[in-house]
């Protein structure tokens, strides 16, 4: 998963962090269902992940995130290294950008948008964008249905990125806000330019080892107002001829969906069904249930056919990282936590995708 603005602008630290993020974004569609709107699918329904400060900070100071301690464990960086020392406020006025030129808002008909938070002049920059380097490929995923039916695709975060239709190089800009910044081929408000200093390492860098995130050149675009832009006014740019020409083939073809579905962030249940549950009260056909676990074989293998685990949540450990998401099927409901919450033993399951050393071994059953 990715987080735009400050989720991949700041920099972390595993003590000194300034900045802490909310537990869970919002999610919605933006009133664009697939029963209703060709962009249906085309957008990350999460939005909104606010962060706030959690200490003061002074001026100058970086601002840094809680990245974990785990995260700097597994990559070796001492979990006690200083921060980095502030930058003079002169510095900053001749080197740093303004980023809080735009505000998210809900346009007429193409659900969430970008606005100007305040007068913005003809030739000023809007919006910094610092954008990072990816291969087209790395975009390119395989999936599994329900059914079993195995596909290839595509991330959706490919619907977010700069690149020639024909290129291997990808650009994906996570300044704040500029990733709601809707199309307009007819009267767009502001354009994208390279900074000066991004310019002689795009002649000089190959794409290779633009490729290579230790080696980076740390490429900056910036967004320049093409005129005077009013305060609330969306900010529109033209993403270009490719682009709207494979909308309107797009458009030409989609029709509103037939078949019966219920997004996940509007089904809501107090308490999970088991699977004895589930055959008389079914979810909906794309609802099933998983579980954040991190299964370690060397740890849960035995010679025996079924294993168990109790599950113990840690604040120092990344078992919540998306990656360990994983099928399960809820056995048996079991009290409840001091908390007053559903206590439940799971069977945890395989998904597509997993590594090797993920895996359960095929005829294993593995319970927590």
């Amino acid at each position: 998963s990715v987080i735009s603005g400050a989720g991949v602008l700041c920099n972390g630290h595993a003590k000194r962090y300034s900045l802490l993020a909310e537990r869970e974004p919002l999610v919605g569609d933006a009133g664009l269902t697939r029963f209703s709107h060709a962009a249906a699918g085309s957008f990350t329904l999460y939005h909104n992940l606010s962060f706030h400060l959690q200490r003061q900070v002074g001026i100058g100071e970086e601002l840094l995130v809680n990245y974990g301690e785990w995260w700097f464990r597994e990559r070796n960086i001492p979990v006690d290294e200083p921060p980095p020392l502030p930058k003079p406020a002169d510095w900053l006025r001749d080197n740093g950008y303004c980023v809080d030129n735009l505000k998210p808002g809900m346009t007429a008909d193409k659900g969430r948008g970008a606005f100007a938070a305040r007068i913005l002049f003809k030739d000023s920059i809007v919006a910094p964008l610092p954008v990072l380097p990816l291969s087209r490929q790395s975009l390119s995923v395989v999936r599994q249905k329900v059914s079993g039916e195995i596909f290839q695709t595509q991330q959706l975060l490919l619907n977010y990125c700069f690149g020639h239709n024909h290129s291997s190089l990808l650009l994906y800009p996570y300044s704040p806000i500029v990733n709601l910044i809707n199309h307009s081929s007819k009267s767009p408000n502001v354009k994208l330019q390279w900074a000066v200093t991004s310019q002689d390492a795009l002649q000089q860098w190959p794409t290779d080892r633009i490729l290579n995130q230790q080696e980076s050149p740390g490429l900056l675009l910036e967004l320049v107002a093409l005129r005077d832009i009013e305060k609330g006014e969306e900010i529109v740019m033209n993403y270009g001829s490719a682009w709207q020409e494979a909308w309107m083939q797009h458009l030409n073809q989609w029709r509103p969906s037939s078949e019966p579905y219920v997004p996940s962030f509007n089904f809501s249940v107090d308490i999970l069904r088991t699977e004895k549950e589930l055959r008389d009260s079914p979810y909906p056909d794309n609802i099933f249930t998983s579980c954040f676990y991190k299964y370690r074989p060397k740890e849960h293998e035995s010679s025996q056919k079924v294993t168990m685990d109790q599950w113990k949540a840690s604040t120092q450990d990344d078992v919540l990282d998306m990656a360990n998401l994983r099928p399960c099927a809820i056995l048996e409901r079991e009290g409840l936590d001091e908390s007053g919450k559903p206590l439940y033993t799971v069977q945890i399951r395989n998904r597509f995708g997993l590594r090797d050393k993920e895996r359960l071994f095929k005829g294993r059953v593995h319970i927590v």
